[in-house]
């Protein structure tokens, strides 16, 4: 068996490729949208809209994975609780 490192994530596994592909779809809906509304958005509310795009993208991937790594179910859901906050 392949030993794998703490930190390593695999982003071509089927949950986070799911995760990827559902997220980035709901996006460019959502940019799709903004973009044929005709509503005028402040560069700063682009620049909030993408970087808690972005972190949403990272806690899904990583927090999940280092969560799923804890030892017990109980601090498993600990974590992605406190994570998610």
């Amino acid at each position: 068996m392949k030993p794998t490192s703490r930190f390593s994530t695999n982003f071509a596994s089927g949950g986070n490729l799911a995760f990827l592909i559902v997220v980035v779809a709901s996006y460019v809906s959502a940019a799709t949208a903004l973009i044929y509304s005709q509503r005028p958005l402040p560069a700063w509310e682009v620049v909030v809209l993408v970087g808690a795009g972005g972190a949403y993208l990272l806690v899904g991937t990583y927090g999940f994975d280092i969560c799923r790594r804890a030892g017990t179910r109980r601090a498993a859901c600990g974590r992605i609780f406190s994570i998610k906050l």
